[in-house]
């Protein structure tokens, strides 16, 4: 008997065994199923019209949380100054406490600040463990510094700049964690989530998230001047997009979150109007997705 069929004539059925947590028919479709009597095809039409019709209903419950985020600080004999701003910002504690209210995990995780030898951040997925380097952290400092001088506005942007780090690393754990499934370049994909945590960042002050949409534009610009150092011919073959593609479209994500605020990203020298059209949609699309990805995953 065809799929379709069979549930129609054991709809009948459900009133009368209304009292059994599974129904009689639903385990009769299950059960020719089981016995090679209901082929693939016509089980999955069935599966698909119970869904359909609210007879089953399918529940993103994700896994259990039982884990937590932990910080945690290694030596550094080269990057003092490094360490003991990561350590002032409180940048690692504020994400950590932030990630346990919102997001479960089966295990703990760290978070830890170390000297690596290089500027790098990366996920481990063997330590199960998100690195930030001082490496890394030095080097905002400096671009801070270069950009804005000896100002409270330097700290701020390697702040802002090191929040992306964070994130993106974090999508990485995520991705990993969670089993996401992701096309195309999961370097890009994770850029959009570490843009899309930022533009959902605000202050008690300023509940309309201007906070956020600064932090990206403090982030595009990190990129750019990271092209703009042009310290040897660009790796086309690497999996990360090129600086100044990076640049463009954080830029590009920050004017989308908010179009009202950021029209002065409107630029030829820095937002072109021919991509700033699509970057609403862009926004959308990105906020979707990776809400649909992480659904089930957060503490309600």
């Amino acid at each position: 008997m065809a799929a379709a069929a069979l549930l129609s004539c054991s709809l009948g059925e459900a009133h009368a065994q209304s009292d059994s947590l599974v129904p009689g028919w639903v385990k009769n479709v299950f059960g020719l199923y089981v016995d090679g009597d209901l082929p693939e095809d016509q089980f999955l039409t069935a599966i698909t019209y119970l869904i359909d019709n609210g007879i089953m209903r399918v529940s993103a419950s994700g896994i259990a949380d039982e884990g937590d985020f932990h910080v945690e600080y290694g030596p550094s004999a080269s990057y003092a100054d490094a360490a003991e701003y990561l350590k002032e910002t409180y940048l690692l504690e504020d994400n950590a406490e932030w990630l346990n209210e919102n997001y479960k995990l089966p295990y703990d995780m760290l978070i830890e600040g170390e000297e690596c030898g290089e500027e790098n951040a990366y996920y481990d997925s063997g330590e199960k463990k998100i690195i930030i380097c001082y490496e890394i952290v030095q080097g905002m400092m400096e671009r801070g510094y270069l950009k804005y001088g000896d100002t409270p506005r330097a700290d701020e942007f390697a702040y802002n700049a090191l929040d992306g780090v964070m994130l993106r690393e974090l999508g990485h754990a995520f991705v990993n964690i969670y089993r996401l499934p992701i096309t195309g370049l999961e370097e890009d994909a994770v850029d959009q989530f570490s843009a899309l945590i930022q533009s959902r960042t605000y202050d008690d002050y300023d509940p309309y998230y201007e906070t956020g949409v600064n932090m990206m534009i403090d982030v595009a610009d990190e990129w750019r001047q990271e092209w703009d150092k042009g310290e040897g011919p660009p790796a086309y073959h690497d999996n990360h997009s090129l600086s100044i593609e990076r640049f463009y479209n954080i830029a590009c994500y920050a004017y989308g979150a908010d179009p009202e605020y950021n029209s002065g990203l409107v630029d030829d020298d820095y937002l072109p109007e021919a991509r700033a059209k699509s970057c609403q949609y862009e926004y959308e699309k990105m906020r979707s997705s990776w809400d649909h990805l992480l659904e089930g995953y957060m503490i309600e």
